[in-house]
């Protein structure tokens, strides 16, 4: 049965792969692997730190994050 309504986004945010927790110091680089699932799907991305806004990802950006 298909749900032709809006649905809750579903978020899974990860740590990169490549990165070890472990290992990961101050001034590092880091990276995380976010998955959205959403109905509608998605049509625009926010990244933020603190309050403040870091990064924007439209719905045809290819620099967007990786969705699902």
């Amino acid at each position: 049965m298909l749900s032709h309504g809006k649905d809750p986004p579903q978020v899974q945010l990860h740590l990169g792969t490549t990165l070890n927790p472990d290992d990961i110091k101050e001034g590092d680089d880091v990276y995380f692997e976010c998955n959205i699932r959403a109905n509608p799907k998605e049509h625009k991305i926010t990244w933020y730190h603190d309050v403040i806004s870091i990064a924007d990802f439209g719905h045809n950006n290819e620099d967007s994050a990786e969705s699902n």
